[in-house]
């Protein structure tokens, strides 16, 4: 894919495909050596031409756009049209005034609909309550971790990413990708900028659109808290709040007046919980997290809403402070994916089916993985939903009071019940994977001729391959990476079958 500079622009016969939104520091490097920001450009571009499979797609990245030095017009013109927008969101993009400036010029001249073609690079910015207003709305990529170990944020793939192509730096790339891949083929091919996910045509939901207020995070579920938001406005729901970090913390008489003017409103109120509590009001000893569950529930008592609750799967409960596992207990423990179709049922949306071609059958593909490999399997259920099929996940453990003989069946009954399985070969060992394709051959291989399973191999660097000789299993290759084209050409083949049966 061609990097196009300053001097070219004015000679394209087309709009860009990509202008990089950037800020100079934050792509700062020693010499010779390219700085944190160009190299995911870089990754970036390698990852898009796997999901497009071909080349010719424009990037526009210029030191001149961050200078601060005057545009010229070509320039401005170029980044106005271009068909999607990426925006690297740091807090040198966020102090800079010319780039706070440029990039409300850029927003406005694109239309009101940003959510089809501008996407977030979430570096470290902290108070999205400091966002430009149309950037709130808009599902970000979050490139920063932290973790009760590392309390400070840290920027993910700094000073250099992984060159094993395994961990979360990755993966969000790969993600952004396809994103950005599916925009441009529907670009393409309609000749007009359509939305990550579906054509605006069918993101409308019925007259009795409903509105839905969503708990202020810890940090570590902002990114969840982004998904769900997304999901939900893709079908014409309203969101309370507009964005994940906007309630104030240092009042709880502050915190408690903005959750109430936003809560209000709502028919369905959800709290999405991971494995500890925000730190305490500055005024209290209260957190926000349990005092938002409390408020929940006096909202279920004085008047007619519904309430859902979600912890991250990955949170082991005897690990919890016992002051909050309370809270924990009653909250779902399935997968994300599950979760947020949880919330869209219990706000009344019914999805149109996509049109079928040829009648295409629509499969029930269980994604076998386990717990240390939660993001494998949360893109495997999205790609599977995206190609138009159903993803289902069985529960990783017993639930509360269930007893190990249940909690298999409950397991077999999920496996048995789909028309094929994929098993995750990443971060669990491979005798973990062995016996779970026992298990998923005994229950799905009797079952015609084809193919009933595959196995995604994403073992770490000089880990044996998942040994499973058996002509019905397909192997997907995501040793570099996770490939969408991989899951797809799987899906395809099972497709083909269920056509012929």
């Amino acid at each position: 894919m061609p990097w196009v500079n300053s001097v070219e622009l004015a000679s394209l016969a087309r709009p860009l495909d990509i202008f990089v939104s950037y800020a100079n520091i934050d792509d700062k490097a020693d010499e010779g050596k390219n700085g944190w920001v160009t190299r995911f450009v870089i990754e970036l571009e390698r990852y898009l031409y796997q999901h497009s499979g071909r080349e010719g797609a424009t990037i526009f990245m210029d030191h001149q756009l961050v200078s601060g030095a005057d545009v010229m017009p070509t320039l401005r013109q170029a980044a106005m049209s271009a068909r999607t927008l990426l925006v690297f969101l740091s807090k040198g993009y966020q102090e800079s005034p010319w780039c706070r400036d440029e990039l409300a010029t850029f927003l406005s001249g694109r239309g009101g609909d940003i959510a089809s073609d501008t996407f977030v690079v979430e570096m470290l910015a902290d108070d999205r309550s400091t966002w430009h207003p149309h950037l709130e709305c808009l599902k970000t990529t979050q490139m920063w971790e932290r973790t009760p170990q590392q309390p400070a944020r840290m920027l993910l793939g700094h000073p250099a990413p992984d060159d094993t192509k395994a961990g979360p730096y990755w993966v969000k790339i790969n993600n952004l990708a396809y994103g950005i891949a599916q925009t441009l083929e529907a670009g393409a091919a309609n000749r007009n900028r359509v939305a990550i996910a579906t054509p605006r045509a069918q993101m409308r939901v019925p007259m009795q659109a409903r509105k839905v207020w969503i708990a202020q995070p810890v940090d570590s579920l902002t990114e969840y808290w982004d998904l769900l938001k997304a999901a939900l406005m893709s079908q014409g729901i309203e969101v309370f709040p507009r964005a994940a970090q906007v309630y104030p913390t240092q009042s709880m008489q502050a915190f408690k007046k903005a959750v109430d003017d936003d809560m209000a409103h709502c028919e369905v109120l959800v709290q999405l919980l991971g494995a500890a509590v925000a730190p305490s009001f500055g005024d209290s000893r209260r957190d926000p997290v349990s005092f938002q569950a409390q408020m929940m529930e006096m909202a279920a008592l004085d008047r007619d809403v519904q309430v859902l609750t979600w912890r991250d799967p990955r949170v082991n409960l005897a690990d919890v402070d016992p002051g909050y596992q309370d809270l924990l207990f009653g909250a779902s423990s399935e997968n994300f994916e599950q979760f947020r179709l949880a919330v869209l049922t219990a706000c009344g949306v019914v999805k149109k089916p996509t049109p079928l071609q040829s009648e295409k059958p629509s499969l029930g593909i269980c994604v076998a993985g386990g717990g240390k490999d939660t993001a494998t399997c949360n893109f495997l259920l999205q790609a599977i939903q995206t190609l138009g099929h159903r993803g289902l996940q069985p529960p990783l453990g017993p639930s509360q009071d269930q007893d190990s003989g249940a909690y298999q069946l409950e397991v077999d009954n999920v496996i048995g019940g789909c028309d094929a399985a994929i098993l995750v070969y990443d971060r669990e060992s491979l005798s973990w994977v062995q016996a779970q394709y026992l298990r998923a051959h005994r229950l799905l291989a009797r079952r015609g001729r084809g193919y009933w399973g595959a196995v995604l191999s994403a073992p770490p660097p000089k880990a044996a391959g998942p040994q499973i000789a058996d002509q019905r299993v397909m192997l997907l290759n995501c040793e570099n990476g996770l490939l969408m084209s991989e899951v797809q050409r799987f899906v395809h083949t099972l497709t083909q079958e269920a056509r012929d049966v």
